[in-house]
């Protein structure tokens, strides 16, 4: 029978002293104990906890563990102050609604975990959720079931020093593609090195060459004679383009940018579901 979570705040208090006692005395850096204690409370109590940072509308959010990731930190906040302080999201995703473009934050979850993505949509107020079409909705669902699966996977895999990079490239093009310059030649082409970066990695661990250059369709074509096979002609005609396009010598709209940035993320998620060697940062489905 699964244990109940605790419900008082007395109680709570007493769970959290105890995981706390139990990581002091194992040596584990104040900075990494939030994290820590929710995997074993996660696993203690046979649950999936999410962890995030509150972000607008929680009341979109149902779910009797929906809060506990937050708790939890809060409370080696109050305990540690600055000290507890550690990062909880793997990144942001885009998501276009409405015919505007809004950042998503991902949490990270362990194990199953079902939420309603909306929730996660930053800087997205009661009102305009409301007014959403059917269409805007299931473009979050699947805005942020490819993002949790990419970015997660990055996230697990981030020993890969390719893989290292890439996240970097895949956050560059979040922000070339959301901030007040909105440089968007610049995120496409961060969208291209993410790209190739996660594809040389694949690669590598198939034992697999590749030609130094950026040509994503000779890398998909290596991989799918190792056996790692995708259909790829989407992908390189919304990715692929030159460096000159970082310098506005090749022309790149909004809408354009955002077509890679999806791109790319689709990309990796074909990657886990084509059987490449990239472990999987939350299981499949």
């Amino acid at each position: 029978m699964r244990k109940m979570l605790p419900e008082t705040d007395e109680e709570f208090d007493a769970l959290m002293k105890i995981v706390d006692a139990e990581l002091s005395s194992e040596q584990v850096p104040i900075e990494k104990r939030a994290i820590i204690s929710i995997m074993r409370i996660s696993e203690k109590y046979g649950i999936s906890i999410p962890i995030f940072d509150p972000i607008s509308n929680p009341a979109l959010l149902k779910h009797p563990a929906s809060n506990f990731g937050e708790r939890i930190n809060n409370w080696f906040t109050k305990v540690y102050g600055d000290r507890s302080k550690t990062e909880f999201s793997p990144g942001d995703v885009v998501v276009q609604l409405s015919g505007d473009l809004y950042r998503v934050s991902i949490p990270l979850i362990y194990g199953r975990f079902q939420v309603n993505p909306i929730r996660f949509v930053r800087d997205l107020t009661v009102a305009k959720a409301q007014s959403l079409h059917d269409e805007d909705l299931d473009r979050v669902d699947e805005v942020f079931d490819d993002g949790i699966h990419a970015l997660t996977a990055l996230d697990q895999n981030s020993h890969i020093p390719l893989i290292r990079q890439a996240r970097g490239d895949l956050q560059a093009a979040v922000e070339h593609l959301m901030s007040q310059r909105r440089e968007y030649g610049s995120s496409k082409w961060a969208s291209l090195q993410a790209t190739e970066k996660v594809l040389k990695a694949a690669l590598t661990l198939e034992g697999s060459e590749f030609r130094l250059n950026h040509d994503l369709a000779q890398l998909f074509e290596a991989l799918n004679r190792s056996g790692v096979t995708i259909v790829y002609a989407e992908f390189v005609d919304a990715i692929q383009c030159r460096a000159s396009i970082r310098y506005g010598e090749e022309s790149c709209s909004r809408d354009e940018a955002y077509r890679a940035h999806r791109a790319c993320l689709r990309v990796i998620v074909e990657l886990l579901a084509a059987g490449s060697k990239l472990e999987r940062g939350i299981p499949a489905g």
